[in-house]
């Protein structure tokens, strides 16, 4: 599995530097597309006139090279940036113990919208998949566990964030929950010990859901007790994480799928996302103007994660040889999930009406009810609340009393 990003400072500020030169220089091709189509407005008109096509390669010519030159010294500047900052002394850098908590929460929103290009880069700003203690990554060693987890039990919460987020959204609006969190509930009123996953949600959620698969294998073997009773909870792209596990780990009889009981998904777009589907439109429509089709190019510059909500593809199988920047895809197939785990499914409407015209339009805000209950997948406990939107599904008192309600069933 790949590691969680580095938490050495250097290696941190030079992924940031790099990202950050390689966004510029996409922005000055992008001024360079628009600029070459609005000038090629007024030299298609003028062409017939002797000159025009002379005059039209000057200033082709010579605005090409300003933008080749602006890419140079794009480049230039950020390779400086690099080498000065790998040189700088530790005492003028960060301390690697006490990074700010934006940091890991910017780095994830980045890893969410661009994971798959940071991953191609080789950025040092890729998030791996792995587990979090303490905002720490918690590598698989039998010992480094037993330290972390001196009282653990053998009933383990297994906790899967959603797109661009990490383990610190499930500490989100304490309000709603009287200061509380599901993790401190399941763990006093339930006996559980909760785990947090932190992964790359830009990349394809099957490929995410191979190496949760691989993680829980994982954690199998270096678990300080043997595992009794197993419970996965994912919250919007992670519910869809947590059931590409479970069916992959079908396929390779995975060991962990034995004390597996239940998988929780808490506002899934399993029917998929209509804010992604607006979004591809957004993008073809962006594309049939020269002048706009660069900022189409923007647009279609979303993680692959992103584009598979579309449809909630979570097999490996799901629009395999489909391009999801050309066309919009077909419906995810079927995924088989064990026998001995049962599904929950939590969806909930903006305002207190759920039969209102917005809350059956616009679900939670990014997620529809019918989406989220998704009841052509079949037998499962579902269950819906109003006045919630997405992100108070990560943490709310009523949602977390029907989690305990289904585990006590």
């Amino acid at each position: 599995m790949t590691p969680m990003v580095s938490t050495d400072p250097q290696r941190t500020l030079d992924g940031a530097a790099q990202v950050a030169v390689i966004g510029l220089t996409q922005v000055t091709e992008a001024v360079q597309a628009v600029h070459r189509a609005i000038a090629a407005i007024p030299f298609s008109m003028l062409g017939p006139l002797p000159g025009a096509r002379g005059t039209a390669f000057t200033h082709d010519t010579i605005a090409d090279g300003v933008y080749d030159a602006v890419r140079i010294v794009t480049r230039g500047v950020g390779e400086g940036a690099r080498r000065i900052i790998r040189a700088l002394p530790a005492e003028y850098l960060p301390d690697p113990e006490a990074p700010a908590p934006w940091q890991g929460q910017a780095i994830s929103a980045l890893n969410g919208a661009f994971g798959d290009r940071l991953a191609e880069h080789g950025s040092a700003l890729t998030l791996g998949m792995t587990f979090v203690h303490h905002g720490r990554a918690l590598p698989l060693d039998a010992a480094a566990w037993a330290a972390a987890h001196p009282q653990a039990t053998g009933k383990v919460a297994v906790f899967v964030h959603g797109l661009c987020c990490n383990e610190s959204v499930w500490d989100l609006h304490r309000a709603h929950h009287d200061g509380q969190n599901y993790a401190e509930r399941l763990s006093r009123e339930g006996g559980f010990t909760p785990l947090f996953v932190r992964y790359n949600s830009g990349l394809g959620i099957a490929d995410n859901g191979a190496t949760l698969s691989q993680l829980l294998d994982g954690l199998m073997e270096v678990y300080p007790r043997r595992i009794q009773h197993l419970v996965l909870i994912g919250h919007s792209m992670g519910g869809l994480v947590a059931r590409s596990a479970l069916a992959q780990a079908m396929d390779d009889d995975a060991a962990w799928l034995k004390p597996t009981r239940h998988l929780f998904c808490l506002g899934a777009p399993h029917l998929g996302a209509p804010l992604e589907g607006w979004a591809w439109h957004a993008a073809r429509l962006l594309d049939r103007l020269p002048f706009t089709a660069p900022f189409g190019g923007w647009l279609k510059a979303r993680s692959v994660g992103i584009k598979q909500l579309r449809h909630g593809h979570l097999r490996l199988t799901d629009g395999v040889n489909e391009n999801l920047d050309t066309v919009f895809g077909s419906a995810a197939g079927p995924c088989p999930r064990p026998a001995n785990v049962r599904l929950g499914f939590i969806g909930s409407s903006l305002g207190a009406n759920p039969d209102a015209l917005i809350a059956r339009w616009f679900g939670d805000g990014l997620v529809r009810l019918a989406s989220a209950h998704a009841a052509l997948i079949g037998e499962a406990d579902r269950a819906s609340f109003s006045g919630l939107h997405h992100l108070q599904l990560s943490n709310d008192r009523r949602v977390c009393d029907q989690l305990i309600a289904w585990l006590r069933a």
